[in-house]
């Protein structure tokens, strides 16, 4: 795999490309259904269209699932969906929201480079964050973000499932450079997938 470090914000981010031909290794039966069920919607390596999504097929991963939508400025994106899972994480609901609204200008100017890569390479994406403070248990967010189409083929968004695991003894998020937050995300190139869906 490829790798590169950078920094933005508080967040330390270190991605990688995977290899040809593979899908992610997910261990979570959720995650793995939404994955299966995006590769069935595709119209064979491209992403399925928005239109193709049908919520009865993932109705397991629904609290934890999210869509963002391309702004019509095209250098944006935002929240149309999001399950109670998202809501009750962020204590309010997101939909409406760009990612700097959600972020902050630091971190939320990486979310929507990271999502837009997603949209318009297009390439999905398998991901955590981590918050491992001094004191007190971690804070983790599992993703997995999904590319979207329109009906013509154009790049629409990005859906996905976030599964956090919090502390809510540690309300206040860490602030000294020692616990801040470290981004590991993987890019799956649609165009390098396998053809057949990945089991379930």
């Amino acid at each position: 795999m490829s790798h590169l470090w950078r920094t933005c914000g508080g967040c330390a981010l270190k991605q990688e490309t995977a290899p040809p031909g593979i899908w992610p290794d997910l261990r979570d039966a959720r995650q793995r259904l939404l994955l299966r069920q995006w590769a069935l919607w595709r119209d064979g390596l491209r992403p399925p269209p928005r239109s193709r999504l049908d919520p009865a097929l993932i109705k397991p991963c629904l609290p934890d699932f999210w869509i963002f939508r391309i702004a019509d400025n095209g250098n944006d994106l935002v929240c149309t969906l999001a399950g109670e899972n998202i809501r009750d994480a962020w204590g309010h609901s997101i939909i409406g929201g760009r990612p700097v609204d959600l972020w902050g200008a630091g971190d939320g100017d990486l979310v929507r480079e990271r999502l837009l890569r997603a949209a318009r390479e297009p390439a999905l994406i398998h991901g955590r964050t981590g918050i491992t403070p001094k004191t007190g248990a971690s804070k983790l967010a599992q993703r997995l973000m999904l590319p979207l189409c329109d009906d013509a083929g154009a790049a629409y968004g990005v859906m996905g499932m976030t599964q956090f695991v919090y502390d809510h003894s540690r309300d206040a998020l860490p602030t000294g450079p020692s616990e801040a937050p470290t981004l590991f995300s993987t890019f799956y190139p649609c165009a390098s997938l396998p053809a057949t869906a990945p089991d379930a």
